[in-house]
């Protein structure tokens, strides 16, 4: 069988789709070379959201605090919290423990930011 009639299998890490590219895509193109120049024979990963067009699934968006970073496997995470006191223990204790980690506060109220707003901010750059 000729190069060019090879057919790839694509897949979405996140969604779990796969499906056979068009002979000459661009995604053709890149299995192809994936093929060629590391011998995998199993299924290209997609990227999920450029390629697939998987948009991740927000828990819970309306929480006006949330943990944002990567564990330890590179793999995104973000975790909402009600109360801001949970929120800053969780990110305390992970900052010490050497993570790379983000607290974002949603501000849900009008006004200035309260006293302690202001000096998470000053602190942590929150």
């Amino acid at each position: 069988m000729k190069n060019n009639e090879v057919h790839y299998n694509v897949c979405c890490p996140r969604c779990g789709n796969t499906f056979t590219t068009r002979k000459g895509s661009p995604l053709w193109w890149k299995a192809k070379k994936r093929h060629e120049e590391h011998g995998y024979i199993d299924a290209y990963p997609l990227d999920p959201q450029k390629e697939c067009g998987c948009i991740p699934e927000v828990c819970h968006p309306g929480y006006p605090y949330r943990l944002v970073g990567f564990n330890g496997w590179c793999e995104p995470f973000d975790v909402p919290f009600v109360s801001l006191g949970t929120a800053l223990k969780v990110y305390l204790e992970m900052k010490r423990a050497g993570e790379d980690i983000s607290l974002i506060v949603k501000r849900t109220q009008d006004g200035p930011p309260s006293r302690v707003e202001e000096r998470l901010h000053e602190l942590y750059g929150v």
